[in-house]
Formats: structure tokens, sequence, C-alpha cells
């Protein structure tokens, strides 16, 4: 019985039937050491058994191993990884070190992880339990909370304890910590027993004790579980009884926590010197393994025999090829209760041991070696450093590289070159980057530069190791051969306004490479939480050096900063870029010479407000579709040079192409910005349910992976569809997501979407303010700020203010004739229909406006764009009513009203609606071929799958799409069909045709 938690118990019941039944959960039960989380999950696997279970405990020892402990939670169904889909075998393989190639994305490993347990959980309901997470290495944390987030329909339970306290800080700087209130996992917080509580757990094991001697017990044990029985069993029964006062009893340690270790300490300190030697070993070791315990003895003239004192005290168990410490504190007790030097000998005698491991497991006995070597070293140590860098750079190629950013920092604190240190850092820095973590990247990137500029600085800031090393930490506390910090992660405002001054990192060092790497990374943080404008400049300061000897690197670099310097609008950096593109492009071989086209286009369209070359867009379109897994930043630059010229069916086709390719090699970061590239497609080729689509699998995404700034990109694009669908609460909601901030991702797409929404609306002025505002603003540059100008154009025109309306017109109207896209030239037609007549009433208007309309028709004939083609029609009907032409204004409306109704336009369709009543006319049925308002009834991901199955897609390849498992997909289509009226997939197809 475990007292005073019947609460907690219930919970895990209620966890384990929702399971059971098709409802997958995850808990984090947490609390103080001690405080009772191994026994609710001894209990949790008791409810459980005998169906399957997967159990694992976090070790400090393997925080710096790369998916050290997804290894050991998979291991026992380690074949089953074969039967995974095979880019997610691949990945799962490689991350576990039995892969063939360098690291995939790393949340395809969260995926594949999400995929098996999931397929584990097919036959019966498995069970997972994790202890100790809060020393799960990152890697690992990574992949399980990914998939843990994601669990719906399966039949898995997942219970993680979590130990509060210092070990919190090893996940400071990690965005995917399972410690973190931020991961959305349900929590359960033990909390302290109460006294009679208390009483109850002395009673059931101590039996009779005196009062007064129970009372101190209590008061010592501050409600603490294990602190009751530890502390209570370092009496004798004459203390007991109260015959003879417990004066032992009380330690100088200031919370129960402390007066456990410290109880365990002592406990350890009368046993022989040989034993203790043999349990700092263990400790030291961590994983419990005891042919590598045994190995490491032989080196210091002990043996596992001489564990047995420790295994009669109740401290240690050795069984089934393993040795189990009595508790994670008994273990502290022995490391912390050693002096340095034999904590230094063990880690020595561990290393010689690993060095000659089995042929299978050499890496990970290399790195177990690395990380030995350096938790016995205390100064530097140039061939060590090399070790630890080796060791870092496999993490990296296993696809971990929150684990590969400490190694390589604790890499450089091992050199006394300060170039090897920087070089190290930057690698750190770099990693640190590729995990997410782009404040601690950019700390990073500072510590390098001032390694590289100021001999003085680097050599007074000592530095110590960032990441806690668990055992290890107390055997390189002293190192001060590099500088860096330990406190926390100062966040995004800190690495913004850091000591280094990004704008000389191209100045700092003689070396251009590492120069080129730095402010790439620096480059990124300031992007994310600083300046774009600043990004754009420090990244092509440091591009220009390389160009000639690393065109490719060089190339792609110049792709990032042409992409900052557009979204600041800096014409400046824009022409540098284009220049050392087409510079970069002389020297290059690789499929790249797309950017340097669509760099000078992009500078031309920002310096004269309007046209650019088209045959530069057109290169750049020139083979479209053929991108491979090397040119991804190409094909991107292909889809921005067919939405910058409006070519939305090119735009489309590419933007499928690239997602395409970013599902095929698991590219899941790159897929984010992929789906919001044909969110906008679809929603200016008025596929509106597809961008809907394509945008929730996007925010999905971001979700997941701590994609905040594309999240917000993609919520302003989405903004846009429903204004034009006239939902004024969620559009303002998205909206006001896109453009917070001066240079918010979605700043331009949400403030047409607010002008817009005014204007469906018939709020002529605020419309007008609103546009006028984006077009004066900092996005003003953008291409959809232009397409938001006939807007602008069509609300002044209803103010009476022509004039106004006809200054800003030529920004689309230049635009428009320089691309020759048919639906854009329409819209100028249209806007000189209904602007010409009010500019110069003395004319022959009728005459004017009827042509006007007339040649804009005829354009949106052979054009793509239908809400911009229904929006003519609109205004074409309206005016011939007001010649009292109604016979031809109601056919004109008609079609409008068919075409607002098709795309669920309901403020336009209202306003055609009102015209055609307006002169005794009545809207034509809508044939019912494309019962889209059906899907409504939908939740969002349902509506995802749907589609994708109705397109022919298994529910395999449906949940590799969404980052679901099989068995979530069928759950969704399962509660779509009886809401659609359908009972099977082929029934589908008729609602996304």
């Amino acid at each position: 019985m475990l007292s005073g938690r019947g609460h907690e118990l219930v919970r895990l019941a209620a966890l384990l039937d929702a399971a059971a039944a098709g409802r997958g959960q995850a808990l984090v039960i947490s609390g103080e050491a001690g405080i009772g989380k191994t026994a609710l999950l001894d209990h949790a696997a008791r409810l459980h058994a005998p169906r399957p279970m997967l159990r694992i405990a976090g070790t400090e020892a393997e925080t710096d191993l790369p998916f050290a402990a997804l290894h050991a939670l998979l291991h026992p169904v380690r074949k089953r990884i074969a039967d995974l889909p095979a880019p997610q075998a691949d990945a799962l393989r490689t991350a576990l070190g039995h892969g063939s190639s360098d690291g995939h994305d790393r949340f395809l490993v969260g995926l594949a992880l999400l995929t098996l347990l999931a397929d584990l959980s097919e036959e019966e309901p498995l069970l997972c339990l994790v202890d100790d997470a809060q020393w799960l290495d990152q890697a690992s944390a990574s992949a399980l909370l990914f998939a843990l987030r994601r669990l719906q329909a399966e039949r898995i339970a997942v219970v993680l304890g979590v130990r509060t306290g210092d070990e919190r800080r090893r996940f400071e700087h990690s965005p995917v910590s399972p410690v973190s209130p931020l991961t959305g996992l349900p929590e359960l917080v033990l909390e302290a027993l109460d006294a009679d509580q208390a009483a109850a757990v002395l009673a059931e094991h101590r039996g009779e004790i005196a009062p007064a001697v129970r009372d101190r017990i209590i008061a010592e044990a501050e409600g603490n579980p294990l602190a009751l029985i530890e502390l209570s069993a370092m009496l004798g029964p004459e203390q007991l009884a109260g015959k003879v006062a417990p004066l032992t009893l009380y330690t100088e340690a200031s919370s129960a926590v402390g007066r456990i270790e410290s109880a365990y300490r002592e406990r350890i300190e009368i046993l022989p010197e040989r034993t203790r030697t043999l349990l700092t070993l263990a400790a030291a070791e961590g994983t419990g393994d005891v042919d590598l315990v045994a190995r490491a003895a032989a080196h210091l003239d002990a043996g596992l025999p001489d564990l047995a004192p420790a295994e009669d005290a109740g401290l240690v168990r050795v069984a089934a090829g393993a040795v189990s410490f009595r508790h994670p504190l008994v273990k502290a007790a022995a490391y912390r209760g050693a002096t340095l030097s034999a904590r230094q000998a063990a880690h020595r005698a561990l290393a010689a041991a690993l060095e000659h491991g089995a042929v299978e497991e050499r890496d990970a006995a290399a790195d177990r070696r690395a990380h030995q070597l350096a938790a016995a070293t205390t100064g530097v140590d140039e061939d060590l450093g090399d070790l630890v860098e080796q060791a870092a750079a496999r993490a990296l190629r296993r696809g971990a590289p929150e684990v590969a950013a400490p190694v390589f920092e604790r890499a450089g604190q091992l050199s006394q070159e300060r170039a090897v240190r920087a070089r190290r850092l930057t690698l750190a820095a770099e990693a640190a980057s590729a995990a997410g973590q782009l404040a601690r990247s950019g700390e990073l990137v500072d510590r390098a530069l001032r390694l590289l500029g100021d001999p003085v600085t680097a050599a007074a800031d000592p530095g110590t190791a960032t990441a806690d090393p668990g055992p290890a930490a107390t055997a390189t506390a002293t190192a001060t051969d590099d500088p860096g910090t330990a406190t926390p992660d100062p966040g995004p405002a800190a690495t913004a306004t850091a000591t280094a001054d990004p704008g000389t990192i191209a100045a700092i060092t003689t070396d251009p490479g590492t120069a080129a790497r730095l402010a790439a990374v620096r480059a990124a943080v300031e992007f994310e939480h600083g300046d774009p404008a600043l990004a754009g400049r420090l990244l092509v300061d440091a591009v220009a050096p390389i160009v000639p000897a690393a065109p490719d690197r060089a190339l792609a670099l110049l792709g990032a900063a042409a992409g900052y310097a557009w979204f600041a609008g800096d014409g400046d950096v824009l022409r540098r870029c284009g220049r050392l593109a087409e510079v970069a492009e002389q020297h290059s071989t690789a499929p790249l010479g797309r950017i340097s086209s669509v760099i000078r286009a992009t500078e031309q369209l920002l310096a004269d407000g309007g046209t650019a070359d088209p045959g530069l867009f057109q290169a750049a379109m020139a083979d479209l579709g053929s991108a491979t897994s090397a040119d991804t930043m190409a094909a991107t630059y292909a889809v921005f040079a067919a939405l910058r010229t409006g070519s939305d069916p090119e735009a489309l086709a590419a933007s499928e192409d690239l997602a395409a390719v970013c599902r095929r090699q698991g590219r899941i970061s790159e897929l984010t910005h992929a789906l919001q590239l044909k969110t906008q497609a679809h929603f200016f080729l008025g596929g509106f349910p597809e961008a809907e689509a394509a945008a929730a699998e996007a925010l999905h995404i971001a979700d997941a992976i701590g994609h905040t700034r594309r999240a917000r990109h993609v919520q302003g694009v989405l903004s846009l569809t429903v204004a034009v669908q006239g939902d004024a609460e969620r559009c303002e909601e998205l909206a006001r997501s896109g453009i917070d901030g001066v240079l918010a991702p979605g700043a331009s797409w949400g403030g047409y979407a607010l002008g817009l929404l005014a204007l469906g609306r018939g709020d002529h002025r605020a419309a007008a303010d609103r546009l006028t505002a984006l077009l004066a603003g900092p996005a003003g540059h953008t291409v959809i700020v232009r397409f938001a100008v006939p807007s602008l154009v069509e609300a002044r025109v209803r103010l009476g203010e022509p004039d106004r309306a006809a200054a800003v017109l030529p920004r689309f109207e230049d635009w428009a004739r320089g691309t020759g896209r048919a639906w854009a030239l329409g819209v100028v037609e249209r806007c000189h229909a209904i602007l010409d007549p009010a500019l110069d009433p003395d004319r022959n208007t009728d005459q004017v406006a009827e042509a006007r309309f007339q040649a804009a028709l005829g354009h949106h004939e052979q054009a793509t764009r239908p809400f911009e083609h229904a929006r003519t029609l609109l205004l074409y009907g309206e005016w011939l009513r007001r010649i009292r032409r109604r016979g031809e204004a109601a056919d004109r409306l008609r079609a409008a009203a068919e075409i607002f109704q098709r795309l669920g336009a309901v403020p336009w369709l209202e306003r055609a609606t009102a015209e055609l009543t307006a002169i005794g006319a009545v809207r034509r049925a809508v044939t019912a071929d494309r019962p889209i308002d059906e899907l409504d009834k939908l939740t969002a991901q349902e509506s995802q799958v749907v589609r994708l199955a109705a397109g022919g897609a298994s529910n395999a390849e449906i949940a590799s799409q969404l980052f679901l498992s099989p068995r979530t997909v069928g759950y969704h289509l399962y509660n779509a069909f009886p809401k659609l009226g359908v009972s099977s997939r082929s029934e589908l197809a008729r609602f996304v045709s």
C-alpha cells in the first residue's frame, strides 16, 4: 500500500484504462528525490502486467551520449524496426548507431518512434515507464517528446518520473525538455506526506515507535517517504523505543534529501576501502554494466567480490548482469563521498576497460571512453580534445545536434590553442542552431568571437562546461581553459544584445571560413529574434571572402542573406548578394543557378517599386520540379520566383514537388516552409479548402518542432483566406498573430487580410486606412502588398478619393505589365474601369468604363485567381445596374455569385445577392458537384486525413505525412465517415474533387 497516494493511484488506473480503450496518454510524475515516483511507476507496472511493457531509467553517465536512452528503451523490440517505413527505419537505425547513412532530420526519429510504439500496441496495450527522465540525453528526450505529444488513438500509456531540483539545469537550453512546463504533457506533482500519512509509513515499515521519536523522525523527514524509511533505519531498537535519545539522527543537511544522502554516505564510510572503491567505480560507470565494472576493477586491483559488504548492507544488488544501487541517492553518495583522486582513478580505469570493445559497439565504446577520460581530466589535453571532438561529430552524424553541442564545447575546453577552441565553439554553435536552440547558439558565437578577437577578454573569462555532466562534474569543475559561463541560457533578448558586435564578425578572424560559419549562426539568431536587416548585412559581409574558394557554400549562404534582406527591404544587401552570387556561380558546378537570377530580379522589384526583368524569374523557373535532396534551397527559390511573378500554377506545382522531396528525405524542418508556400499558391488559385489543409499541416508540424516564426507566417497567410470568407473573429485572431512585431513574419499577409475583411463588409474607410498603413509600412515592398493595391484603389474610389487611388495604382500596374500575367492585367483593367471615369468625369465615362471592364474579362477568361475574376464580375455588374442595363447586370452578378459561392466568400456573395435583389433578379442555384461545406463538419485533422485518403493514400502513407500513427489515421476516418454520410473510402473523392 502506498500511504497518502490514493489520488495518484486513481490517476494511474485511469491512464491505463484510457490507453486500453484507444486513448493514448502520457503523464509526468514529478517531485523531489525519495518522494515516491519510482514506487508509483512500480505500481503502474503491476497494474499493467502481464501485458507488454518497456521500462528504462535515465542515468547521469549517459546524458551526453546520443540516443542512449532510446537505445535502451527499444533494445527489447529492436527487430521490429525493420517493419517501419524505409525512411523512418533508416533514421531510427542511424540514431541508434546501426545505420549506414548520416543523421536525418532529427524529428524523423521521433516519428519513427511513434510508429514503432503504435505497431507494438496493435495487439495489446503497451506501457512505457521512464524513471529519472531528468537524466535522459537530449536526443532521446526530443524524440520521446515528439512521439508523446502525438498520442491520440494509440493503445499506449507512458509514465515519466522526473526529479525536481538541480537536475532541471540540464534542460534549460533545450526546447523540448521533458521536465519543462512548456512540453504540453500532463503533470502530476507529488507533494510531501502530512503527519498522519508519514506516521502510517513508519508504522508499516518500523512497527511501534515511541511517540517522541516518531515525531522527531517525521519532522526531520519533512514528508519524504524515503527519508522516513532511511532515517528511521539509522536508529536501533532502543532508540526507536525511546529508551536512548536518537542523537545520530540529526545531520547538518538542510533538506530531507540532503539528510538521506548523508545517511547513505555514513553507511558507505564504514565499509572496507576496496568496497568503497568498487562503489565509486560503479557510480562513475553509471549504467550498471557489471562486465565493464569488473574489467575496470582489475585496473584498480579490485574485483566484484569486493562489492559483497555493500550488498550485505542493502546498498547495491548484483543480479542479471547489472549492478543496481538501492536508490540514485546511494549512487550520488558513493560518488560525491569519494575523494577527487579516487573519482579520477575510477574514470581512468573505466576508459581503459572501454578501449577494446566489441566491433559492433565500437563507436558507442569510443564515445563512452572519451567521456570517461574527459571526466578524469581537470586541465588541457590536446589528444583528449581530439577524441571528444570525434565523439561530438559522431553524435551529429547520428542526428543528435542537441547532444553534439555541449560535447563540442567540452572538446574546446580541453585545448590550449585559442584557434582550436574557437573552431570547436563554432561547431557547438552550429549544432545548437541545428537543434533549434538559437539563443544558446548565439551565446556560443559570442564566446568564439571573444576568443578570436580579444586575447585579454578570452584569458580573463575562466568558463566552465555549460551542461551538467553528471558524476563527472566534480572532476571537471576546475577547467579554466575556455571562456564561457555556467549560467542559464540568457534568452533571445540577451543574445540579441551580446557583447560581441555581430557586425564585426568578418573582421575579427583571418579565417574566412570560420567567419562565414559564425555569421550564418548569428544571422539566424538575429532574424528569428532581432533585426532581419542586420542578419542580412553581417552574413553577406562574411560570405564575400569565401566565394572563390567555396562557391557552393557561398551560394547557399547568399540565398539566406538575400532572404533576410528582402524581408527587411534592404536593397543594398540584395545588390551585393546578387553580384556575389554571379561570381559564385562561375566557380560552382552545383545546380544552384536559379538563386542569382531570383536575387537579381528581387533586387529590381525592391529598387524601382514595380518592375523586374521577367527573364530573370523565368530562368529561375526553367527546371521546376527537378529538385534533388541537395537542391532544396534552389527549389525554394524557384517557388519564390513563381510567386513573385504571379505564376500560380507553376508555384503550386513547384511547392508540391518541394514538399514531396522534404517528405521523402525526412526533412521535416524544411517541410513547414514548403507547406507555407503551398498554402499561398492554393489561396491564389482559389483552392481555399486545400489552403486550409496545407496550413493546418504546417501549423501542426511547426508547433511540434518549435518553429514559432514559421507558424506566425502561416497564420498570416491563412488570415487572408479567412478574410475572403468573412470570418471576422478568426481573421483578426490569425492576422494579429502574423503582424505582431515591427517586421513580423506574417505582417504583410495579416495587414492585407484586415483591409480586405473591411472592404468585404463595406467599411471602405477602415479598408483604406489599413491598406494605406500597410503600403507605408516596413513590409510595403513585398509582392503580397502589391497584390493589396487594387483593393486600396477600390476603397479610395468608393470614398470619392480617386486622386489618392491613382497615386498608388502604378505600384501594382507596373509590376503587372512587367510580368504579363493575364489575371494581373485583368485586375489592372478593372481598376481603370472604376478609376478613370472618376478622374475625368467629362469624358465619355460609360464608354471608357465598359471598354475597360470588357478588356478585364478578356484577360480573366485566360487566367487563374477566380476570386479576382469574381470581383471584376461584381463591379461590372454593379456598374451595369447603375446605368440600368439590368439584364446584362444580372448575368454578370450571377456569374460572380457562383464563383463566390464556390469559394465560400460569404460577404462578397451577399453583396452580389443584394445587387441581384435590387434589380428583381434571383441567383441561380449552385450545383452540388463540390459540396465543400460538408467538410466544415470535420475537425481540422479529420479534414486533412479525408483529403489525403480521397487522393488514394493509405493509412500508413497518411500517417507519415501528418506525423501520426496509422491507428490514429484510422480513428479520424472512423469519426469522419458518419459526419459525411459515407461508409467507404471510395466515396470520399466527391468531397475534394
